[in-house]
């Protein structure tokens, strides 16, 4: 039987009618990065849908979902040279964290949101289903990049590692 995706009052979609998304790979000023807890597939970055009512823009939905699923306000908002399908990737950095407003995430009783080295991020983007994550993979190693690699942040053991 084959999966049914729930479609989401408001879901933006692309001519393949594939759901819009954006996901943001969020520093910390220390060069830090912040994790989500998925339902299935342990710790990822944030991201999630385009929504026509919420979002005027790409940028717009990443503030939105680091606010939702992590408590996070950002700065910086950059887009990656990471776009697959309809996914979007983009960077950015923390200003504040608090509480996370997506309340369904606390009633799940899932996992509160995790700031780690980039080197656990990769690490903990290296379980489970590769097919899911190797885009996350591909946007961090981007984010990284990105950046100034002066700044410390594991760069030269991370840019070593296969993706």
């Amino acid at each position: 039987m084959p999966n049914k995706q729930i479609v989401k009052a408001n879901s933006v979609h692309g001519a393949d009618n594939t759901r819009v998304r954006c996901g943001v790979v969020a520093f910390q000023p220390d060069g830090q990065v912040w994790m989500v807890a998925s339902k299935s597939e342990g710790w990822i970055l944030p991201k999630g849908g385009l929504d026509s009512e919420k979002d005027t823009s790409l940028e717009e939905c990443v503030e939105r979902e680091a606010m939702e699923e992590a408590g996070l306000e950002l700065t910086w908002i950059d887009p990656l040279a990471i776009k697959e399908g309809t996914l979007h990737w983009y960077t950015a950095i923390v200003t504040s964290n608090g509480p996370r407003t997506d309340k369904e995430l606390d009633k799940q009783k899932r996992a509160l949101p995790q700031v780690v080295s980039v080197k656990e991020a990769f690490a903990q983007l290296s379980l489970g289903d590769q097919d899911k994550k190797a885009s996350m993979k591909r946007a961090l190693r981007a984010a990284v990049s990105y950046w100034d690699p002066a700044k410390n942040w594991d760069c030269e053991e991370f840019t070593t590692m296969p993706i």
